[in-house]
């Protein structure tokens, strides 16, 4: 994926979880991002997740086997 340029950028999920590893990531690139309210409770969300990967991925790619969609951009 990242050589096709289906990975437009990425960050890995540390502490304060998935909400600060998208969060950093729409500030930084001036996009905001709109969080999928079904996707887990508030607690999950901002639990740090060891070997997780928070991915943009460029529109129409394909979501890879077990990969979960946290979002959109704006």
């Amino acid at each position: 994926m990242m050589q096709d340029g289906a990975i437009l950028s990425a960050s890995v999920v540390k502490e304060g979880g998935t909400a600060a590893a998208v969060s950093k990531m729409a500030f930084g690139n001036r996009i905001g991002v709109s969080l999928d309210r079904n996707m887990e409770d508030a607690q999950a969300l901002f639990a740090p997740r060891c070997g997780t990967l928070i991915a943009e991925l460029e529109n129409g790619t394909a979501f890879p086997k077990g990969a979960v969609a946290v979002g959109q951009n704006h």
